[in-house]
Protein backbone atom coordinates (compact mmCIF):
# COMPACT_ATOMS: atom_id res chain seq x y z
CA UNK A 1 0.00 0.00 0.00
CA UNK A 2 1.16 3.56 -1.07
CA UNK A 3 1.79 5.91 1.74
CA UNK A 4 -1.52 7.68 0.58
CA UNK A 5 -3.72 4.83 0.86
CA UNK A 6 -2.27 4.08 4.44
CA UNK A 7 -3.31 7.86 5.69
CA UNK A 8 -6.61 6.92 3.99
CA UNK A 9 -6.96 4.33 6.31
CA UNK A 10 -7.13 6.83 9.09
CA UNK A 11 -8.80 9.92 7.66
CA UNK A 12 -10.52 8.60 3.94
CA UNK A 13 -12.70 5.32 4.36
CA UNK A 14 -14.49 6.55 1.21
CA UNK A 15 -11.67 5.31 -1.04
CA UNK A 16 -12.36 1.82 -0.01
CA UNK A 17 -14.81 -0.81 -0.79
CA UNK A 18 -17.83 -0.98 0.91
CA UNK A 19 -17.15 -4.36 2.61
CA UNK A 20 -13.98 -3.11 3.87
CA UNK A 21 -15.22 -0.25 5.31
CA UNK A 22 -17.81 -2.13 6.97
CA UNK A 23 -15.05 -3.98 8.35
CA UNK A 24 -13.35 -0.63 9.58
CA UNK A 25 -16.59 0.21 11.21
CA UNK A 26 -16.29 -3.04 13.32
CA UNK A 27 -12.76 -2.63 14.31
CA UNK A 28 -13.69 1.00 15.32
CA UNK A 29 -16.42 0.32 17.43
CA UNK A 30 -15.23 -3.19 18.77
CA UNK A 31 -11.42 -1.48 19.98
CA UNK A 32 -13.27 1.79 21.26
CA UNK A 33 -16.47 0.96 22.92
CA UNK A 34 -16.63 -2.83 23.12
CA UNK A 35 -19.50 -2.33 25.78
CA UNK A 36 -21.88 -1.24 23.08
CA UNK A 37 -22.01 -4.18 20.33
CA UNK A 38 -25.19 -5.09 19.39
CA UNK A 39 -27.24 -7.67 17.21
CA UNK A 40 -27.52 -5.02 14.68
CA UNK A 41 -23.25 -4.22 14.50
CA UNK A 42 -23.39 -8.12 13.75
CA UNK A 43 -26.49 -7.72 11.34
CA UNK A 44 -24.72 -4.67 9.22
CA UNK A 45 -21.94 -7.01 8.25
CA UNK A 46 -24.14 -9.87 6.89
CA UNK A 47 -24.37 -7.98 2.99
CA UNK A 48 -20.70 -8.41 2.65
CA UNK A 49 -19.46 -11.29 4.95
CA UNK A 50 -20.97 -15.29 5.92
CA UNK A 51 -20.64 -16.16 9.23
CA UNK A 52 -17.43 -17.54 9.20
CA UNK A 53 -15.77 -14.93 7.30
CA UNK A 54 -17.47 -12.46 10.62
CA UNK A 55 -16.16 -14.87 12.96
CA UNK A 56 -12.50 -14.07 11.35
CA UNK A 57 -12.99 -10.64 11.32
CA UNK A 58 -13.94 -10.35 15.04
CA UNK A 59 -11.51 -12.60 15.96
CA UNK A 60 -8.49 -11.09 14.04
CA UNK A 61 -9.87 -7.39 15.74
CA UNK A 62 -9.63 -9.11 18.90
CA UNK A 63 -6.45 -9.97 18.60
CA UNK A 64 -4.63 -6.60 17.68
CA UNK A 65 -6.21 -5.40 20.51
CA UNK A 66 -4.25 -7.72 22.38
CA UNK A 67 -1.19 -7.09 20.30
CA UNK A 68 -1.39 -3.13 21.19
CA UNK A 69 -1.82 -3.32 24.61
CA UNK A 70 0.74 -5.53 24.86
CA UNK A 71 3.53 -3.60 22.67
CA UNK A 72 2.81 -0.16 23.79
CA UNK A 73 2.14 -1.24 27.62
CA UNK A 74 5.66 -2.59 27.52
CA UNK A 75 7.41 0.15 25.20
CA UNK A 76 8.32 -2.07 22.77
CA UNK A 77 10.33 -0.27 20.07
CA UNK A 78 9.52 -0.38 16.76
CA UNK A 79 11.51 -2.77 14.62
CA UNK A 80 13.45 -1.33 12.06
CA UNK A 81 13.19 -4.13 9.49
CA UNK A 82 10.41 -6.91 8.31
CA UNK A 83 11.50 -10.23 6.27
CA UNK A 84 14.55 -8.67 5.62
CA UNK A 85 13.74 -5.29 4.36
CA UNK A 86 14.13 -2.09 6.09
CA UNK A 87 11.17 -0.37 7.67
CA UNK A 88 10.83 3.36 6.24
CA UNK A 89 8.63 5.47 8.30
CA UNK A 90 9.53 8.92 7.11
CA UNK A 91 7.80 9.62 3.67
CA UNK A 92 5.65 12.47 3.61
CA UNK A 93 2.28 11.66 3.01
CA UNK A 94 0.51 13.85 0.47
CA UNK A 95 -0.24 17.78 2.05
CA UNK A 96 -4.10 16.93 2.35
CA UNK A 97 -4.19 14.66 4.86
CA UNK A 98 -2.30 17.46 7.10
CA UNK A 99 -5.72 18.99 8.63
CA UNK A 100 -7.39 15.73 8.12
CA UNK A 101 -9.73 14.20 11.49
CA UNK A 102 -9.40 11.08 12.33
CA UNK A 103 -11.50 8.35 11.37
CA UNK A 104 -10.43 5.35 13.70
CA UNK A 105 -8.69 7.68 17.39
CA UNK A 106 -11.44 8.37 20.13
CA UNK A 107 -12.78 11.54 21.23
CA UNK A 108 -10.79 12.65 24.17
CA UNK A 109 -10.29 10.34 26.53
CA UNK A 110 -12.95 7.35 26.38
CA UNK A 111 -14.05 5.61 28.93
CA UNK A 112 -16.85 3.20 29.56
CA UNK A 113 -19.21 4.05 32.01
CA UNK A 114 -19.18 3.20 35.94
CA UNK A 115 -19.11 -0.25 36.93
CA UNK A 116 -23.10 -1.96 37.87
CA UNK A 117 -24.50 -2.81 40.60
CA UNK A 118 -24.04 -6.53 41.99
CA UNK A 119 -27.71 -7.05 41.08
CA UNK A 120 -27.64 -5.37 37.86
CA UNK A 121 -24.44 -7.58 37.02
CA UNK A 122 -25.80 -10.82 38.23
CA UNK A 123 -28.97 -10.01 36.15
CA UNK A 124 -26.80 -9.74 32.74
CA UNK A 125 -25.02 -12.93 33.37
CA UNK A 126 -28.72 -14.72 33.91
CA UNK A 127 -29.78 -12.65 30.01
CA UNK A 128 -25.83 -13.85 28.93
CA UNK A 129 -26.87 -17.57 29.73
CA UNK A 130 -30.60 -16.83 27.64
CA UNK A 131 -29.44 -15.54 24.70
CA UNK A 132 -28.40 -16.60 21.51
CA UNK A 133 -24.80 -16.56 20.04
CA UNK A 134 -25.19 -14.07 16.30
CA UNK A 135 -23.03 -16.34 14.41
CA UNK A 136 -23.76 -20.06 13.76
CA UNK A 137 -21.25 -22.12 15.67
CA UNK A 138 -19.73 -25.16 14.76
CA UNK A 139 -21.24 -27.69 16.05
CA UNK A 140 -20.65 -29.61 19.67
CA UNK A 141 -19.16 -32.87 18.12
CA UNK A 142 -17.35 -31.12 15.55
CA UNK A 143 -15.64 -28.76 17.74
CA UNK A 144 -14.86 -31.48 20.15
CA UNK A 145 -12.49 -32.54 18.21
CA UNK A 146 -10.57 -30.03 18.72
CA UNK A 147 -10.19 -30.24 22.26
CA UNK A 148 -7.09 -32.51 23.68
CA UNK A 149 -7.68 -36.07 24.75
CA UNK A 150 -8.02 -35.03 28.59
CA UNK A 151 -10.19 -32.38 27.83
CA UNK A 152 -12.87 -33.85 25.96
CA UNK A 153 -16.01 -34.69 28.34
CA UNK A 154 -18.78 -32.56 29.35
CA UNK A 155 -20.42 -29.51 27.52
CA UNK A 156 -18.22 -28.12 24.64
CA UNK A 157 -17.68 -24.57 25.64
CA UNK A 158 -19.09 -21.89 23.48
CA UNK A 159 -16.16 -20.03 22.46
CA UNK A 160 -14.52 -23.16 21.07
CA UNK A 161 -17.69 -23.80 19.39
CA UNK A 162 -17.40 -20.74 18.15
CA UNK A 163 -13.56 -20.64 16.88
CA UNK A 164 -13.74 -24.52 15.84
CA UNK A 165 -14.97 -22.96 12.31
CA UNK A 166 -11.05 -22.58 11.91
CA UNK A 167 -9.78 -26.08 14.15
CA UNK A 168 -5.88 -25.13 14.18
CA UNK A 169 -6.48 -21.93 15.21
CA UNK A 170 -8.95 -23.23 17.78
CA UNK A 171 -6.82 -25.66 18.94
CA UNK A 172 -4.15 -23.69 19.72
CA UNK A 173 -6.46 -20.73 21.60
CA UNK A 174 -7.69 -23.96 23.73
CA UNK A 175 -3.91 -24.76 24.51
CA UNK A 176 -2.86 -21.31 24.95
CA UNK A 177 -5.48 -20.13 27.03
CA UNK A 178 -5.23 -23.16 29.77
CA UNK A 179 -1.69 -22.15 29.80
CA UNK A 180 -2.44 -18.69 30.86
CA UNK A 181 -4.90 -19.78 33.45
CA UNK A 182 -2.66 -22.26 35.31
CA UNK A 183 1.13 -21.92 34.32
CA UNK A 184 3.60 -18.86 34.60
CA UNK A 185 4.88 -17.20 38.14
CA UNK A 186 2.14 -15.27 38.97
CA UNK A 187 -0.62 -16.74 41.05
CA UNK A 188 -3.67 -18.61 39.49
CA UNK A 189 -5.69 -16.41 41.58
CA UNK A 190 -4.84 -13.60 40.51
CA UNK A 191 -5.09 -14.30 37.39
CA UNK A 192 -8.65 -15.12 37.75
CA UNK A 193 -9.11 -11.90 39.51
CA UNK A 194 -7.07 -9.90 36.44
CA UNK A 195 -9.41 -11.84 33.77
CA UNK A 196 -12.87 -10.53 36.15
CA UNK A 197 -11.51 -6.93 35.98
CA UNK A 198 -10.99 -7.03 33.07
CA UNK A 199 -14.62 -8.66 31.83
CA UNK A 200 -16.05 -5.96 34.12
CA UNK A 201 -14.75 -2.95 32.34
CA UNK A 202 -15.32 -4.29 28.83
CA UNK A 203 -18.92 -5.62 30.03
CA UNK A 204 -18.03 -8.73 28.78
CA UNK A 205 -20.79 -10.83 30.34
CA UNK A 206 -19.52 -14.35 28.65
CA UNK A 207 -16.26 -13.89 29.79
CA UNK A 208 -17.54 -12.64 33.31
CA UNK A 209 -19.37 -15.98 33.73
CA UNK A 210 -16.30 -17.47 32.62
CA UNK A 211 -14.39 -15.72 35.27
CA UNK A 212 -16.69 -16.16 38.12
CA UNK A 213 -16.23 -20.26 37.18
CA UNK A 214 -12.59 -20.09 37.72
CA UNK A 215 -12.52 -17.84 41.06
CA UNK A 216 -15.38 -20.46 42.58
CA UNK A 217 -13.22 -23.15 41.39
CA UNK A 218 -10.57 -21.36 43.81
CA UNK A 219 -12.69 -21.36 46.59
CA UNK A 220 -14.13 -18.37 46.06
CA UNK A 221 -17.19 -17.24 47.54
CA UNK A 222 -19.78 -14.56 45.60
CA UNK A 223 -18.57 -12.11 48.14
CA UNK A 224 -15.41 -11.91 47.79
CA UNK A 225 -15.29 -12.04 43.85
CA UNK A 226 -17.77 -9.20 44.10
CA UNK A 227 -15.63 -7.39 46.53
CA UNK A 228 -12.97 -7.17 43.75
CA UNK A 229 -15.32 -4.10 41.96
CA UNK A 230 -14.47 -2.68 45.33
CA UNK A 231 -11.53 -0.61 46.80
CA UNK A 232 -9.19 -3.45 47.81
CA UNK A 233 -8.66 -2.92 51.08
CA UNK A 234 -8.80 -7.30 51.54
CA UNK A 235 -6.20 -7.76 49.06
CA UNK A 236 -2.34 -7.26 49.44
CA UNK A 237 -0.51 -4.52 47.73
CA UNK A 238 1.04 -6.27 45.04
CA UNK A 239 -2.65 -7.90 43.93
CA UNK A 240 -4.05 -4.16 44.35
CA UNK A 241 -1.57 -2.29 42.11
CA UNK A 242 -2.06 -5.58 39.51
CA UNK A 243 -5.41 -5.28 39.76
CA UNK A 244 -5.71 -1.62 39.20
CA UNK A 245 -3.51 -1.81 36.21
CA UNK A 246 -5.57 -4.35 34.36
CA UNK A 247 -8.31 -1.77 35.04
CA UNK A 248 -6.38 1.12 33.53
CA UNK A 249 -5.18 -1.05 30.82
CA UNK A 250 -8.38 -2.54 29.97
CA UNK A 251 -10.53 0.72 30.08
CA UNK A 252 -8.04 3.32 29.00
CA UNK A 253 -4.83 2.03 27.62
CA UNK A 254 -3.94 4.88 25.90
CA UNK A 255 -3.15 6.52 29.18
CA UNK A 256 -0.71 3.92 30.30
CA UNK A 257 2.70 5.62 30.66
CA UNK A 258 6.36 4.25 32.09
CA UNK A 259 4.87 4.77 35.81
CA UNK A 260 2.41 2.82 35.92
CA UNK A 261 4.77 0.13 35.07
CA UNK A 262 6.89 0.89 37.38
CA UNK A 263 4.64 0.40 40.14
CA UNK A 264 4.17 -2.90 38.96
CA UNK A 265 7.83 -3.70 39.53
CA UNK A 266 7.95 -2.69 43.06
CA UNK A 267 6.23 -5.89 43.65
CA UNK A 268 6.42 -8.22 41.17
CA UNK A 269 9.71 -9.28 38.93
CA UNK A 270 10.11 -8.33 35.64
CA UNK A 271 9.07 -11.51 34.39
CA UNK A 272 5.83 -11.42 36.38
CA UNK A 273 4.94 -7.59 35.32
CA UNK A 274 5.21 -8.73 31.39
CA UNK A 275 3.04 -11.96 32.81
CA UNK A 276 0.82 -9.40 34.32
CA UNK A 277 0.49 -7.14 31.46
CA UNK A 278 -0.37 -10.12 29.18
CA UNK A 279 -2.79 -11.80 31.02
CA UNK A 280 -4.62 -8.32 30.67
CA UNK A 281 -3.77 -8.82 27.13
CA UNK A 282 -4.78 -11.91 26.91
CA UNK A 283 -8.75 -11.08 28.43
CA UNK A 284 -9.07 -8.39 25.93
CA UNK A 285 -8.64 -10.58 23.09
CA UNK A 286 -11.30 -12.86 24.87
CA UNK A 287 -13.60 -10.03 26.12
CA UNK A 288 -14.31 -8.61 22.82
CA UNK A 289 -14.80 -12.33 20.93
CA UNK A 290 -17.14 -13.23 23.02
CA UNK A 291 -19.03 -10.47 23.59
CA UNK A 292 -18.73 -9.32 19.82
CA UNK A 293 -20.22 -12.59 18.72
CA UNK A 294 -23.06 -12.59 21.71
CA UNK A 295 -22.31 -15.97 23.33
CA UNK A 296 -24.23 -17.59 25.69
CA UNK A 297 -22.99 -18.57 28.64
CA UNK A 298 -22.98 -21.69 29.56
CA UNK A 299 -24.89 -23.02 32.73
Amino acid sequence: MSDNRIASLDADWSVFLPKEQAAFTLARKLTLDPWTMGDGDIEALRKHFNDAQIVELVYAIAGFNSTTRWTDALGIPQDHAFRDGPIQLDTPTSRRFLDATSLTTSDGDRRPPPLEPRAEVEAALSACQARNARVLLAGEEEARAVLPADDSEGTVPQWVRALALFPKTAAAQVGHRKAVAMEGRIDTLLKAQIAWTCARHDRAWYALGDARRRLVALGQSDDEIFAIDGPGDSFSPAAREALAFACKLTAAPRTIADADIARLREHFSDHETAEVVYVVCHSAMFDRCTEALGLPLEP
